[in-house]
């Protein structure tokens, strides 16, 4: 799909077109993410940090015929927290809140636009905005990357946790004429994927302890900019090294 014009100010027509235009993202998002987790040239990645986070990396995609591209996977059970209380931290697009618990990864974050906030069936729900974010690697050398990027949620009733909610996250690279591409920070490219999914909970000493399996993808990787090698393979246990942090950090 072509991206639009975007003009400014923007016409009512324009607006629709854009509108549109980020609907068909979607559209997308949701009909090939399960094509990139169920991918066979996934390769298990050596994580020796966790012996219960898996991790595996390809180069290319189903859809980049042309073999570019860092293709990350991860995984493993988070207890403790669920799925509503993972996905809700994520969905912070408040910077100061966001930053108290994540402010590692990520420097600033805003919500663009909401674009879609609707229950599609009585036990899914299905909301669209668009966001950016600054990232800092926190690599000598390797400059601020800023991404601007659609968020697809899926939000179904659980039948293994009835108190929570399984979610399923996608994001990938748009435009917004709220945040035009600049020379810095640097505009980098990204889709991901992220699963979680209520397991039954832990009966321990009357209480019962949530447990929720969780899959990162990060896929179509394209950092901008000049990077070298060495510094992009750092990157291959990236994700991994996010959910050995999500299984120990407090969400505030």
């Amino acid at each position: 799909m072509e991206p639009i014009e975007l003009a400014q100010p923007e016409s009512a027509e324009a607006k629709r077109q854009r509108i549109g235009f980020y609907l068909g993202q979607a559209r997308e998002l949701l009909a090939h993410y399960e094509d990139h987790l169920k991918d066979p040239r996934w390769k298990m990645v050596a994580y020796d940090k966790d012996p219960k986070i898996t991790c595996y990396e390809f180069e290319g995609g189903p859809d980049d015929v042309e073999g570019n591209g860092y293709n990350l996977k991860a995984e493993c059970i988070i207890e403790g927290k669920t799925a509503d209380v993972i996905a809700a931290a994520h969905r912070q697009h408040q910077a100061i809140p966001r930053r108290t618990w994540d402010g590692d990864d990520i420097h600033d974050i805003g919500l663009l636009e909401t674009v879609r906030s609707q229950d599609i069936s009585s036990t899914v729900r299905f909301e669209l905005n668009v966001q950016f974010a600054e990232h800092k690697p926190g690599i000598p050398t390797v400059a601020t990357r800023e991404f601007v990027y659609l968020e697809a949620s899926l939000c179904e009733t659980s039948l293994a946790n009835h108190t929570d909610k399984k979610w399923t996250i996608l994001t990938r690279e748009t435009q917004h004429p709220k945040r035009p591409v600049k020379a810095d920070p640097v505009r980098a490219l990204s889709r991901t994927i992220m699963v979680l999914t209520p397991l039954p909970p832990i009966q321990d000493v009357g209480f019962a302890v949530p447990r929720t399996a969780v899959t990162l993808v990060a896929y179509k990787v394209n950092p901008g900019g000049s990077i070298p090698l060495a510094v992009i393979k750092m990157y291959k246990t990236k994700l991994a090294d996010r959910l050995a942090f999500l299984k120990k950090t407090m969400f505030v």
